[in-house]
Protein backbone atom coordinates (compact mmCIF):
# COMPACT_ATOMS: atom_id res chain seq x y z
CA UNK A 1 0.00 0.00 0.00
CA UNK A 2 1.25 3.63 -0.77
CA UNK A 3 0.68 6.68 1.61
CA UNK A 4 -3.19 6.81 1.58
CA UNK A 5 -3.25 3.21 3.11
CA UNK A 6 -0.82 4.24 6.07
CA UNK A 7 -3.08 7.06 6.55
CA UNK A 8 -6.16 5.33 6.55
CA UNK A 9 -4.67 2.45 8.84
CA UNK A 10 -3.10 5.07 11.56
CA UNK A 11 -6.58 6.53 11.35
CA UNK A 12 -7.84 3.40 12.21
CA UNK A 13 -5.68 2.68 14.83
CA UNK A 14 -6.22 6.40 16.75
CA UNK A 15 -9.83 5.94 16.81
CA UNK A 16 -9.56 2.55 17.73
CA UNK A 17 -7.54 3.75 20.79
CA UNK A 18 -9.62 6.55 21.29
CA UNK A 19 -12.35 4.25 21.39
CA UNK A 20 -10.50 2.06 24.00
CA UNK A 21 -10.12 5.12 26.08
CA UNK A 22 -13.36 6.50 26.27
CA UNK A 23 -14.79 3.56 27.87
CA UNK A 24 -12.60 3.32 30.47
CA UNK A 25 -13.39 6.60 30.78
CA UNK A 26 -17.57 5.94 31.02
CA UNK A 27 -16.79 2.99 33.13
CA UNK A 28 -14.39 3.87 35.63
CA UNK A 29 -16.08 7.55 35.92
CA UNK A 30 -19.06 5.69 38.55
CA UNK A 31 -15.94 4.51 40.46
CA UNK A 32 -14.46 7.62 40.52
CA UNK A 33 -17.24 9.51 41.90
CA UNK A 34 -17.97 6.86 44.72
CA UNK A 35 -14.43 6.35 45.75
CA UNK A 36 -14.63 10.61 45.90
CA UNK A 37 -18.13 10.24 47.78
CA UNK A 38 -16.98 7.72 50.06
CA UNK A 39 -13.67 9.56 51.16
CA UNK A 40 -16.20 12.44 51.69
CA UNK A 41 -18.16 10.65 54.19
CA UNK A 42 -15.01 9.44 55.75
CA UNK A 43 -14.10 12.86 56.33
CA UNK A 44 -17.02 14.49 57.47
CA UNK A 45 -17.53 11.42 59.99
CA UNK A 46 -13.78 11.45 61.93
CA UNK A 47 -14.06 15.42 61.96
CA UNK A 48 -13.95 16.30 65.58
CA UNK A 49 -13.89 20.03 65.99
CA UNK A 50 -11.70 21.67 68.99
CA UNK A 51 -13.77 23.34 71.34
CA UNK A 52 -12.15 26.22 73.07
CA UNK A 53 -14.22 26.58 76.82
CA UNK A 54 -11.67 29.21 78.16
CA UNK A 55 -13.41 32.83 77.59
CA UNK A 56 -10.35 34.76 76.52
CA UNK A 57 -10.44 35.93 73.22
CA UNK A 58 -9.97 39.12 71.25
CA UNK A 59 -12.32 41.04 69.26
CA UNK A 60 -10.41 43.66 66.77
CA UNK A 61 -6.83 42.98 68.63
CA UNK A 62 -8.54 43.82 71.89
CA UNK A 63 -9.32 41.80 74.83
CA UNK A 64 -12.67 41.00 75.21
CA UNK A 65 -13.07 39.70 79.39
CA UNK A 66 -10.14 37.65 81.06
CA UNK A 67 -12.00 35.73 82.94
CA UNK A 68 -13.96 32.42 82.81
CA UNK A 69 -18.09 32.84 82.60
CA UNK A 70 -19.16 29.37 84.26
CA UNK A 71 -20.14 28.63 87.17
CA UNK A 72 -18.04 26.13 89.41
CA UNK A 73 -19.29 22.73 89.67
CA UNK A 74 -21.71 23.14 86.57
CA UNK A 75 -22.80 20.87 83.85
CA UNK A 76 -22.69 22.79 80.28
CA UNK A 77 -25.61 22.72 78.01
CA UNK A 78 -24.79 25.00 75.39
CA UNK A 79 -21.83 27.79 74.89
CA UNK A 80 -21.79 30.03 72.11
CA UNK A 81 -19.29 32.64 71.05
CA UNK A 82 -19.31 35.34 68.75
CA UNK A 83 -17.20 38.33 67.50
CA UNK A 84 -18.88 40.69 70.18
CA UNK A 85 -21.14 38.45 72.47
CA UNK A 86 -20.48 34.80 74.79
CA UNK A 87 -23.77 33.24 75.96
CA UNK A 88 -23.02 30.16 78.26
CA UNK A 89 -25.96 27.93 79.47
CA UNK A 90 -25.24 25.69 82.62
CA UNK A 91 -26.90 23.47 84.98
CA UNK A 92 -25.91 23.03 89.05
CA UNK A 93 -27.86 21.86 91.75
CA UNK A 94 -26.41 25.01 93.90
CA UNK A 95 -29.35 27.06 95.37
CA UNK A 96 -29.48 30.68 93.03
CA UNK A 97 -28.74 32.42 95.63
CA UNK A 98 -25.52 30.79 95.94
CA UNK A 99 -25.12 31.27 92.19
CA UNK A 100 -25.58 35.16 92.39
CA UNK A 101 -23.36 35.48 95.27
CA UNK A 102 -20.81 34.06 93.05
CA UNK A 103 -20.80 36.01 90.32
CA UNK A 104 -21.79 39.32 92.29
CA UNK A 105 -18.04 38.85 93.88
CA UNK A 106 -16.65 37.25 90.81
CA UNK A 107 -17.87 40.15 88.71
CA UNK A 108 -17.24 42.86 91.40
CA UNK A 109 -13.39 41.81 91.88
CA UNK A 110 -12.68 42.54 87.91
CA UNK A 111 -14.12 45.72 88.03
CA UNK A 112 -17.54 45.36 86.79
CA UNK A 113 -20.29 47.60 88.53
CA UNK A 114 -23.49 46.48 89.76
CA UNK A 115 -26.58 47.65 88.12
CA UNK A 116 -28.88 45.05 89.19
CA UNK A 117 -28.12 41.68 90.75
CA UNK A 118 -27.98 39.88 87.58
CA UNK A 119 -27.09 42.85 85.46
CA UNK A 120 -23.02 43.96 85.40
CA UNK A 121 -21.56 46.65 83.54
CA UNK A 122 -18.21 47.68 82.62
CA UNK A 123 -17.26 49.68 80.12
CA UNK A 124 -19.26 48.99 77.11
CA UNK A 125 -19.39 45.43 77.78
CA UNK A 126 -22.79 43.95 79.79
CA UNK A 127 -22.99 40.50 81.37
CA UNK A 128 -26.15 39.15 82.38
CA UNK A 129 -27.52 35.99 84.46
CA UNK A 130 -30.83 34.23 84.20
CA UNK A 131 -31.41 32.10 86.42
CA UNK A 132 -34.52 29.38 86.68
CA UNK A 133 -35.07 26.29 88.66
CA UNK A 134 -36.93 23.26 87.59
CA UNK A 135 -39.12 20.80 89.18
CA UNK A 136 -35.84 18.31 90.03
CA UNK A 137 -33.86 21.27 92.11
CA UNK A 138 -31.81 22.00 89.51
CA UNK A 139 -30.50 25.48 88.54
CA UNK A 140 -30.53 26.67 84.94
CA UNK A 141 -27.56 29.26 84.58
CA UNK A 142 -27.67 31.41 81.45
CA UNK A 143 -24.64 34.08 81.35
CA UNK A 144 -24.65 36.66 78.40
CA UNK A 145 -21.75 38.62 78.05
CA UNK A 146 -22.38 41.28 75.15
CA UNK A 147 -19.71 43.82 74.16
CA UNK A 148 -20.39 46.88 72.46
CA UNK A 149 -16.85 47.59 71.14
CA UNK A 150 -16.64 48.55 67.35
CA UNK A 151 -15.63 45.81 64.97
CA UNK A 152 -12.35 47.53 63.18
Amino acid sequence: MGPVGKTVGKWYYYTRMNTAIQKIVIVSFPFIILFLGILAFYEFQTFRPTINLKSEGTVAGEKIQSFDLQYPNTQIISRSMLLDSESITQQTTDEPLKVLDYYKNMLTENGWQSISSAIYKKDSATITITLTKDANNITIVNVDYYSAVPTK
